[in-house]
């Protein structure tokens, strides 16, 4: 949440609240259950969530607490203790635990063991003919070791945490505590990703009474969605060897000056529509969208943002800001985004494309096709748009307001985990998470180049404006990227050129087969095309040059009304004679043709003649078509000069 703080301080003085533990459980051999002392935890918690004492300290709010027909649970909540993570723990999960008690802890104990304490439970059987719940029991011995499995959501782990039994609740169901230790270094731990739902399962079954070979399993659920920020800090903290800050002395009673008291930032929204205004101060306010919510909504509210920056403020603004060209946004071509959130605005354009696919494969129903469920989301980015840049218009590009939801929006963002230079990039939304593979991998810095060249570009003219001069233009500049988009614009134009349902049986073939097609050729016939006619136009330029001879047959099949072949006539032959510089040898053979369209031929020659062996741009153009074809970075990035 973002909050403004007003000019008052309140001093606080306090006795000691903690003292250094009698015992420090630093033995690897130690018992969790020794290790974890439930009824000091429970203190602690109380004391965070009260913020009674401002060395101690919640990641959130606790609002656990039940009623006569309900018990609410609280996500996990990790404590602090002067700045380090002390514990992480979750409560009001079950009505048989007493209110208050923490149902899941992790603990630190030092030395990078962690110690966890869990309540399984089991639901008995019921009568078929008197519907009462049948007795079960579990043997379970005092400082015996059982194992829990325990089994991350959608991630392929699983682990096994020996346990041992601490406690049984009286409750219609089986219920009780299990407790036990890890090495918070082990490869589960480390391998975790942020959305991490744990299910887990005593792998010791309670029996049902006078029911041979019946079961009834014990085993539970942990909504870890907001695991990168309260869970893993607490793992980091363990594996570099700390102590837990709840066995240190806390010092003698001193006169500690609180936090300022805050107040929560009154922002005027006025101007917008109600629906608007209230999802704006939501966001103003940290409320973190609901699971059941598309994951495409955050994303797009960061975009719009950043366009509404851009169209209203960033000509006045004096923030160091980087152009992003050819962003994978349906709408968006160009956009200068400030220094500071460049990475995140990259990388979460890049992905949000197979986002919102992936999302739409995965929704239980959907009553309309993927193409009007993503201009719907384009549509409302803009509405979007359209509402911050009545908020800059009020409240200016700058100042709290701005800062204030600069950082909600980024605050709201997915965790996105990639490397620079990889095409891998994980998106984790808390509830949900994707794996995704980009077709380029991702470099921050060569985007900064490409949208600098782009943007100093001063003779766009020497290409055509049609189809293969764009293309070539895209190459020439070093911006493939832009080329990969003009090519899939083109596709989806001859594939669906009445704009109409993708979901077709028939364009869903077509489209994958062109698809594959361009990937193979890598733009192979119109470089080709421009490597017959540089030859014809500009000669060899002192290059070595490769001739080639196309022999091509024709003959007319002719057929009957049922489509059976009737009759051929007769054969008719031609050859052709081209040369090309060698360097593009490869490419023509790929191609497996030195004739073309005629208006290829047409467009070519244009921009050819434009040219010359002397031309810088010619050079630049031919090492980045080669560049191109092999699936190499760019040979140069630069703009397109008068030269």
């Amino acid at each position: 949440m973002h909050w403004i703080p007003d000019n008052t301080f309140r001093f606080i003085s306090f006795a000691v609240l903690l003292s250094s533990a009698s015992i420090a459980f630093s033995q690897d051999s130690a018992s969790a259950v020794d290790a974890l002392d439930i009824e000091e935890i429970e203190r602690i918690a109380d004391i965070a969530r009260a913020g009674s004492d401002p060395r101690i300290t919640a990641s959130l709010i606790d609002k656990s607490g039940r009623n006569d027909n309900r018990t609410n649970a609280t996500l996990p909540v990790l404590v602090s203790i002067q700045g380090d993570p002390a514990f992480v723990y979750t409560r009001g999960g079950h009505y048989g635990v007493p209110e208050g008690e923490p149902e899941f802890v992790m603990r630190c104990r030092g030395n990078g063991i962690v110690d966890m304490s869990l309540v399984v439970r089991g639901v008995p059987p019921s009568d078929s003919n008197t519907g009462k719940l049948l007795p079960v029991s579990i043997d379970l011995e005092p400082g015996e070791s059982y194992p829990l499995r325990i089994s991350p959501y959608g991630q392929n782990l699983d682990y096994t945490l020996p346990v041992e039994w601490v406690e049984t609740f009286p409750d219609y169901s089986l219920l009780l505590r299990v407790a036990g230790s890890a090495r918070a270094d082990d490869p589960f731990f480390t391998s975790l990703r942020g959305t991490t739902n744990f299910s887990y399962q005593l792998r010791t079954p309670a029996t049902v009474t006078g029911r041979e070979n019946e079961l009834v399993w014990l085993g539970g659920g942990l909504d870890f969605s907001s695991f990168r920020e309260d869970v893993a800090p607490l793992l980091e903290h363990c594996r570099a060897g700390n102590t837990n800050p709840m066995d240190r002395e806390m010092g003698p009673a001193v006169e500690i000056a609180a936090t300022p008291m805050a107040t929560l930032l009154d922002v005027n929204l006025d101007f917008l529509p109600e629906s608007q205004r209230q999802s704006f101060r939501r966001i103003l306010e940290g409320e973190r969208w609901s699971s059941e919510s598309s994951p495409r909504l955050p994303l797009l509210t960061y975009f719009a943002f950043h366009q509404a920056y851009w169209e209203r403020c960033a000509t006045t603004s004096d923030v160091p800001m980087s152009f992003y060209m050819t962003t994978p946004l349906p709408k968006v071509r160009t956009i200068g985004i400030q220094d500071e959130d460049y990475a995140s605005f990259v990388v979460s354009a890049s992905v949000y494309p197979q986002v919102s696919r992936e999302t739409y494969d995965n929704e239980i129903r959907n009553d309309f096709s993927f193409d009007v469920v993503t201009q719907r989301f384009d549509e409302a980015m803009e509405r979007q748009k359209d509402a911050w840049l009545s908020v800059f218009a009020h409240h200016g590009c700058s100042g709290e307001v701005y800062d204030a939801f600069r950082e909600a929006v980024s605050n709201n963002l997915p965790y996105l985990e990639y490397r620079n230079g990889s095409r891998e990039v994980i998106v984790d939304f808390g509830g949900t998470s994707f794996d995704i593979r980009l077709p380029q991998p991702i470099n921050l810095e060569m985007a900064r180049e490409i949208a600098a060249a782009e943007m100093a570009s001063v003779n766009n003219s020497l290409f055509t404006r049609d189809y293969p001069g764009q293309i070539l233009r895209s190459i020439a500049v070093g911006n493939f990227a832009l080329a990969d988009r003009i090519e899939d614009e083109f596709i989806a134009a001859i594939v669906n050129p009445f704009v109409g349902n993708s979901e077709n049986p028939i364009l869903k073939l077509l489209k994958p087969l062109m698809e594959f097609e361009s990937a193979m050729k890598r733009q192979s016939n119109i470089i080709a095309a421009y490597a017959v006619g540089r030859m014809h136009i500009l000669g060899s330029c002192g290059e070595p040059t490769t001739s080639y001879q196309q022999d091509t047959v024709y003959w007319t099949e002719y057929t009957n009304g049922l489509g059976q072949y009737v009759s051929s006539s007769a054969e008719s032959r031609k050859t052709d004679y081209a040369s090309v510089p060698s360097k593009f040898d490869s490419i023509v053979r790929t191609h497996n043709s030195i004739t073309t369209s005629a208006f290829l031929s047409s467009q070519m020659a244009t921009i050819i003649s434009r040219l010359s062996c002397d031309s810088s741009i010619r050079v630049q153009l031919e090492d980045n078509l080669i560049a191109y074809f092999n699936g190499s970075a760019p040979a140069h990035i630069r703009p397109i000069s008068n030269d």
